[in-house]
């Protein structure tokens, strides 16, 4: 994403993670909400931690696709048709497959609440478990 892109927090937060600008990210979110089921600290460190994995594949920023939800039907459709004001993304290193999914859900124009996703779907190739990255799984 260029910044003539960035229209809403979420276009913010995402160019933000492309950039592995985890500064920039603590000053977006919202202190005191929840995500990934973390206080901010935990999330923003375990994010930390991740970028150093997207990093040491010889990553040097992230690509943020615009996702839509695997609903396991022949359909795909748009998070947002089960989310209200969200939007996920996944988060692919522009050297490795590595990946991280998450989905943003907004409150009046504000992110407050972040999801660690599985289930997101895009036609890339690589595209396995095996280079899924996770908040979840980060330690």
């Amino acid at each position: 994403m260029n910044r003539s892109q960035i229209k809403t927090h979420t276009d913010v937060i995402v160019y933000f993670f492309e950039s592995f600008d985890i500064e920039m990210i603590d000053t977006l979110l919202v202190d005191g909400e929840q995500y990934c089921g973390l206080d901010k600290a935990a999330f923003l460190e375990k994010i930390n931690e991740i970028f150093k994995v997207f990093i040491s594949a010889g990553n040097t920023r992230l690509i943020g696709f615009r996702e839509i939800i695997d609903s396991g039907q022949t359909k795909f459709t748009s998070l947002s048709d089960y989310y209200n004001n969200s939007v996920g993304y996944s988060f692919v290193g522009n050297n490795s497959s590595h990946f991280l999914d998450l989905m943003f859900i907004e409150e009046k124009g504000i992110i407050k609440s972040v999801l660690d996703c599985g289930n997101l779907y895009l036609h890339l190739p690589d595209r396995d478990d095996i280079n899924r990255l996770s908040v979840e799984a980060i330690i």
